[in-house]
């Protein structure tokens, strides 16, 4: 995969065909995981480890839709992110069908 990243380790723009795949495979690899949600987040480099972000993108816990009314929980991600997160939980992606 080293092919597809930057020297930064972060995926190349368009280095792969931009689709959404399902959540729950990963979601519920991660609730099988001994990885707290902050271990998570600094895995993935975020600068704030915070594990509301990462409950949003497993879709573990509903975001905002910035309207005041509550968003729907998350049921897809992009390819990309669901990559950096199995790099990040150790996990080979085809364990969660990608």
């Amino acid at each position: 995969m080293s092919e597809l990243r930057d020297s930064g380790g972060r995926f190349l723009p368009g280095s792969i065909l931009r689709r959404e795949v399902p959540i729950a495979p990963l979601r519920e690899a991660f609730l099988r995981s001994d990885t707290s949600v902050q271990e998570l987040a600094r895995r993935l480099g975020w600068m704030r480890p915070d594990g509301y972000r990462v409950q949003r993108q497993l879709g573990i816990r509903p975001g905002s839709n910035g309207h005041g009314y509550p968003a729907r929980e998350r049921e897809t991600m992009s390819y990309e992110r669901a990559l950096e997160i199995c790099e990040a939980l150790g996990i080979d992606p085809v364990d969660v069908d990608l």
